[in-house]
């Protein structure tokens, strides 16, 4: 590598590795540490090096190869001489949205020749931009690194683009190799099919036995069966709702953190809601609307549209002796409009809590989680909960005492 100091550049060599800290030697006898991240563009790596062989490795989570100029470079040169096109978040340095060709439109035109010209560059321009929105870029991000990976180890090669079925059962046996994981030659063939959708690329090629041959091994070989935790049933949210849902005294709003768990579990479990769904109800002015019948949430986003809207509501039990869902939403939302919280309201639950609430119980007695039908007035007397006051040690109330200081 070589770094400018002072205007004066001196060589070095990385004489040792301590994750994330790289250990550099100067010639002038001084040493420093870098990063990955910072290494990265002051290697000694020429457009050369893109296809010598040896250079190729798998692992791109300490250096990524794309914030060295000379790489991106050369990667870009080797897949335009193919006439193909990469998704941009793949292009730039870090998954940036930049394009890697940009076209331009002449103000002026002298003949008709020259007006079609320019208009198909801008068209084409207009193409490639829509290309990156056609997907999501969190879809794009996770295929760059092993769609990086397939072009420059068919560059070092010396090989073209597209490959061919033996030069795909080829790489998807080195990925296999290298990774010994399911999920990498999985990625590598997803990555591979991107790349020819994106260029109308066929992809018959590659759904044969011998090209799939790494991947279904891989699949075997790490074959057991999954551990997953069980479903919340109706019981185990009312129980959660009445032991956490209401607001403890004596402490301030920003600090109601069983209030919210309560509320987010409650909420999960019958809007049947992601995480990154959750995360996104708040109580704000325009994101929370109260009424007789429902309550309704309006998410700024979502992480796919395939649930075909951005509305939540949260339905009022028939029965007004009836407390549900709605009525343990409506608290925090009541002392926020109020004005009696100092920060706004959010659902910030939990990972682990959220994971719990978004799976769906396959006991019999809960055939419909998402209804009102497991309300709070339905648990039993006995159930029991734990209360901890401020400054105090955790005390044991009966559902009476619960439901005293819960109307109150």
């Amino acid at each position: 590598m070589r770094a400018d100091f002072g205007g004066f550049s001196y060589p070095g060599t990385v004489v040792e590795f301590c994750a994330p800290w790289f250990r550099v030697v100067f010639s002038d006898g001084d040493s420093a540490d870098y990063t990955g991240f910072e290494l990265a563009p002051l290697l000694d790596f020429s457009e050369n090096d893109f296809y010598d062989p040896r250079l190729w490795y798998y692992d791109f989570s300490v250096i990524h190869p794309m914030e060295t100029p000379a790489f991106r470079r050369a990667c870009l040169t080797y897949v335009e001489g193919f006439g193909l096109d990469l998704p941009p978040t793949w292009c730039n340095a870090a998954g940036g949205a930049g394009a890697p060709r940009r076209h331009k439109v002449a103000s002026e035109h002298d003949d008709t020749a020259a007006y079609i010209a320019a208009e198909e560059e801008h068209l084409a321009g207009l193409t490639q931009k829509f290309l990156g929105g056609a997907r999501a870029p969190r879809t794009y991000g996770n295929l760059r690194n092993p769609g990086l990976k397939l072009i420059w180890f068919q560059a070092s090669r010396g090989r073209s683009l597209p490959p061919s079925s033996r030069e795909a059962t080829a790489y998807f046996t080195k990925v296999a190799e290298a990774s010994n994981t399911v999920g990498g030659v999985a990625l590598a063939k997803s990555a591979l099919g991107v790349l020819c959708s994106f260029n109308e690329l066929p992809t018959a090629i590659y759904t044969s036995m011998r090209v799939n041959a790494a991947l279904e091994s891989m699949r075997r070989t790490h074959r057991r069966q999954a551990r997953k935790a069980a479903g919340l049933t109706v019981n185990m949210v009312g129980a959660i709702l009445i032991g956490f849902c209401f607001v403890r005294p004596n402490r301030p709003p920003t600090h109601q953190w069983e209030l919210m768990v309560g509320v987010s579990v409650g909420l999960g479990f019958k809007l049947l809601l992601r995480y990154d769904d959750l995360k996104r109800c708040r109580w704000d002015e325009g994101y929370c609307e109260v009424f007789v019948t429902h309550i309704r949430f309006y998410l700024d986003g979502r992480k796919n549209n395939q649930y075909g809207g951005n509305f939540l509501d949260v339905a009022r039990p028939e029965d007004s002796s009836v407390l549900g869902v709605y009525h343990r939403a409506y608290e925090p939302w009541r002392r926020s409009a109020a004005g009696s919280c100092s920060a706004p309201w959010t659902l910030r639950a939990s990972s682990t809590w959220t994971r719990a609430c978004l799976t769906r119980s396959s006991s019999p007695t809960c055939a419909r989680p998402w209804s009102t039908s497991g309300s709070l007035a339905r648990w039993p007397a006995c159930t029991r909960r734990i209360r901890c006051a401020p400054g105090g040690p955790p005390q044991r109330q009966s559902m009476a005492c619960i439901a005293r200081k819960s109307s109150t």
